[in-house]
């Protein structure tokens, strides 16, 4: 149920009307459906999430552990993008028609049919049905596609990018060279977020690593910013505290010898 207390109230006529920010927005007005049932709940970013949110640039590239959270974290951003800019195109691709499907209805659908605040827009007629494409009355769009192109979005986002690398290298491919240009403005949001399955391989890991190194010569300061460059982002299972359990459980040498690796590589002590 909407938060109408006075005091919210007046956060919101400050934070949506007043003087926007989104990062108030996102962490406050929209519902998430939870992956394994039960009520649904209202979202507050996690650790991973409010990282994401400070440290992102116009354009992203996502190294992640399973069940973080970016995902939807993302997705909570494409839905307030859409509601707060007029005419603003939002592109999902994902690599399968069955994980299309979900994101568009336990995501998208899902967060924007549980909005109580005024915030959310109204939806076109034409689109009440559609299993893919919310327009809005603002002239906004948001869509989930598996293949595209042609088109032109201010936000894109590939979603398990390193999976359909490994599953389907052509498709891959193929959002690359016809998916990502379709987000052709400087100042266009991208998101290419993934596991890293399929290893040291594919278009997923070319991509992760040319972010990587553009990253790290601006943070050297080698070269400076510019809209155009690619930030990229790693989150790794450790850091995810969902992960670390609560009671001594037996490992095998080789998960013994890889835990090592990682506290030798990364100086750390894995908990």
């Amino acid at each position: 149920m909407a938060n109408l207390s006075p005091e919210f109230v007046a956060e919101y006529r400050r934070n949506v009307w007043d003087k926007p920010d989104w990062k108030w927005r996102v962490s406050n007005l929209y519902r998430c459906k939870p992956k394994k049932g039960g009520e649904p709940f209202d979202f507050r970013p996690n650790p991973l999430q409010k990282r994401l949110y400070d440290d992102m640039w116009y354009r992203n590239v996502i190294l992640k552990g399973r069940g973080m959270g970016s995902t939807t974290g993302v997705m909570v951003l494409a839905l307030d993008l859409c509601y707060s800019i007029p005419s603003f195109s939002c592109a999902i691709v994902a690599h399968t028609q069955d994980k299309a499907t979900e994101i568009f209805q336990d995501h998208i659908r899902f967060m924007h049919d549980s909005c109580e605040y005024p915030i959310k827009r109204e939806l076109r007629a034409d689109t009440y049905g559609s299993k893919s494409d919310l327009q809005f009355d603002n002239g906004s769009r948001l869509a989930v596609y598996v293949t595209m192109a042609g088109g032109s979005h201010q936000c894109f986002i590939w979603t398990e990018a390193g999976v359909q690398s490994a599953l389907d290298p052509e498709g891959a491919k193929n959002v690359k060279m016809q998916g990502l240009p379709t987000a052709r403005d400087d100042a266009a949001r991208i998101f290419i977020e993934s596991t890293g399955q399929g290893g040291p391989q594919g278009v997923f890991y070319d991509t992760c690593m040319a972010a990587r190194e553009e990253t790290a010569m601006i943070q050297s300061k080698k070269i400076k910013w510019s809209q155009r460059s690619y930030r990229f982002h790693f989150f790794p299972w450790f850091e995810d505290p969902n992960k670390v359990r609560a009671s001594e459980y037996p490992i095998t040498k080789e998960d013994a010898e890889y835990f090592k690796k990682i506290e030798r590589t990364l100086s750390m002590t894995l908990d």
